[in-house]
Formats: structure tokens, C-alpha cells, sequence
């Protein structure tokens, strides 16, 4: 079940239509040191996030992250490094759900002068 899934996220590009393009952007990719996102990095940003948050849009919480193994950590480093190196996030990455929240109101009384 999660291979296919992962499969369809990661291969979401059509190779037919795409594949020369795909691979002539990432032959002209010019890298720099400073867009390279470590394992490190994002083991100690996993370690860091809150518990007990709702989930976001793909459904995934902040404890699957957190108690995920170092393998995750390889993907996101690539992932992340990727997408700095080439500016580019898939539309299903940037989606995010934004949910109001009502906040209780203090009952004051006003006087007018």
C-alpha cells in the first residue's frame, strides 16, 4: 500500500511528455554548498516539533515525524535540498488547510462619558 502510494508522489511527472525537459533542467542545475538541507538539520527540526498538534492536509501529525526513523530523514534532507537547488515544489507539497479559530470574548461593559 504505501509503496504504491510513494511511487505516485514521487514519479508524479509523466516521463513521456517531461523527460527530456526533467533531465535537461537538472544537467544545467548549478549547486551551491549553501542550499544543501543535512540529515543533521532535519533530525534535530523533527525532535523540535510540538506534540499533540492536529495533522495537516496530507494527514500526517508532527508524532510521525518525530518517532519516524533515520531513513525519513535521508528522504527529507533530499527532498528539502532538491527543491532549494531547483526552486520547484509540487502543488500538492504547498496545499494547506486553514481553519479559523473562535476565541472567547471577555464580557467588559463599556461607559460612554
Amino acid at each position: 500500500m504505501w509503496r504504491e502510494n510513494y511511487e505516485s508522489i514521487l514519479n508524479c511527472a509523466d516521463q513521456s511528455k517531461y523527460k527530456n525537459k526533467v533531465t535537461t533542467t537538472l544537467c544545467n542545475a548549478k549547486f551551491d554548498s549553501g542550499m544543501h538541507v543535512s540529515v543533521a538539520e532535519v533530525a534535530d527540526a523533527t525532535k523540535n516539533l510540538r506534540k499533540g498538534k492536529s495533522s495537516g492536509s496530507d494527514g500526517l501529525t508532527g508524532e510521525a515525524f518525530i518517532y519516524s526513523s533515520q531513513r525519513l530523514h535521508i528522504l527529507l534532507s533530499l527532498v528539502f535540498t532538491s527543491t532549494l537547488t531547483h526552486g520547484y515544489l509540487p502543488k500538492y507539497m504547498i496545499a494547506s488547510v486553514i481553519i479559523p479559530l473562535i476565541k472567547k470574548i471577555k464580557k467588559t461593559t463599556c461607559q460612554l462619558p
